[in-house]
């Protein structure tokens, strides 16, 4: 929820000390902010004696992430990226942690960061980032979307859903995503929270890889050879043809 960072120590299973830490990206956020946050503490390593390894949690690339925005973030000082805008890009990646539950969205938008060093699409960010709501939430009726950004202000993933008598977001409908150029990278379904229905994923040069069938969250199709062969084949192309985005005005 902050960014902080907890390490734990255990011998024969038994906790034997702690230490929570500030990092640069909770250190970029509003303090009354960081000291009122309710924690929401995720696993991100493990490692024991003898293992050189950890496993790969759902949050394993967190912490690199906070140090490469870091170093974007003091490389970026020269071109542009004012003390605001830092901290908006700190809330994005909290944004995108909590909406995707992991952490990949939030790779994509930071290496998105990374183009504030090449002066041909600078201005496009920095003219973008002061306008970025993340997540940005429209309703219509019961209907809620939810909409994330690469830094450019293409849009990067879009989720329908509803909001259940508690107030959780539950996914239900259509989900997107797309690359940063705005090419369509998949087309699925959602329904009460589980995947359903058919998904088409492409690659960044707009080539379909992927056509896969979901029941009830569960796998019961995936097909990524003769595609063009495929019943559905037709309908992702129409779905790439006709939607391809811009950014934010």
């Amino acid at each position: 929820m902050t960014g902080r960072l907890r390490f734990t120590q255990y011998l024969l299973f038994c906790k034997v000390s702690e230490r929570i830490e500030d990092s640069p990206l909770s250190k970029a956020l509003p303090p009354d902010m960081v000291a009122t946050a309710k924690p929401d503490w995720q696993r991100v390593n493990t490692f024991s004696p003898g293992v050189h390894h950890s496993p790969h949690y759902i949050f394993h690339g967190a912490m690199g992430q906070i140090r490469t925005l870091g170093g974007i973030w003091e490389i970026s000082k020269q071109y542009g990226l004012t003390d605001d805008l830092k901290q908006k890009t700190a809330l994005h990646v909290l944004a995108l942690w909590q909406h995707s539950g992991s952490y990949p969205l939030a790779d994509d938008y930071i290496n998105g960061l990374h183009d504030l060093m090449e002066e041909s699409k600078r201005q496009n960010i920095l003219k973008a980032l002061p306008k970025l709501q993340m997540p940005l939430v429209e309703t219509n009726g019961s209907q809620v979307t939810r909409t994330m950004f690469f830094p450019n202000g293409h849009a990067m993933d879009r989720i329908h859903g509803y909001l259940d008598p508690l107030g959780h977001f539950i996914r239900h409908g259509v989900w997107e995503r797309w690359w940063p150029d705005g090419t369509r990278l998949l087309y699925g379904h959602f329904e009460d929270g589980e995947h359903h229905g058919r998904r088409f994923e492409w690659d960044r040069d707009g080539k379909l890889i992927v056509i896969e069938a979901f029941n009830r969250g569960q796998l019961s199709e995936y097909v990524s050879d003769n595609l063009e062969q495929h019943p559905d084949y037709q309908i992702a192309q129409e779905l790439l043809s006709r939607n391809r985005l811009t950014p934010l005005p």
